[in-house]
């Protein structure tokens, strides 16, 4: 008995991650994504890679909120440099070595903005 409410606990927890992940991308990238919820999204995105776990942290989360980099409105960009660094304990040295750090590098060097 125990080990099936394990079996359905993990099971509800992939669907609920996948919900989420859903409405993630919906806010970001859907018709009524705004600069400010995109803002809004990166003040959270600590609590975001704990709820996700490393993984999807890694595999979803991260590579999302970096295409923040490329938002047309200044102040998306900048609320990705202000709350970025908290995705570290979350996503491993790997992770920011080897994805984070060259998107940051190329950004910093951007000439035009």
């Amino acid at each position: 008995e125990e080990r099936a409410q394990l079996v359905t606990y993990d099971a509800e927890m992939v669907a609920v991650r996948e919900a989420v992940e859903r409405v993630v991308v919906e806010l970001v990238t859907g018709p009524k994504s705004s600069p400010a919820t995109r803002r809004g999204l990166m003040q959270h995105c600590s609590g975001l890679a704990v709820f996700f776990g490393r993984r999807a942290a890694n595999d979803f989360l991260l590579p999302l909120l970096i295409t923040f980099l490329n938002d047309r409105d200044w102040r998306v960009r900048a609320a990705f440099f202000q709350h970025i660094a908290t995705m570290g304990p979350h996503c491993g040295e790997n992770s920011l070595d080897t994805f984070l750090l060259p998107c940051l590098e190329q950004a910093l060097q951007d000439s035009k903005e």
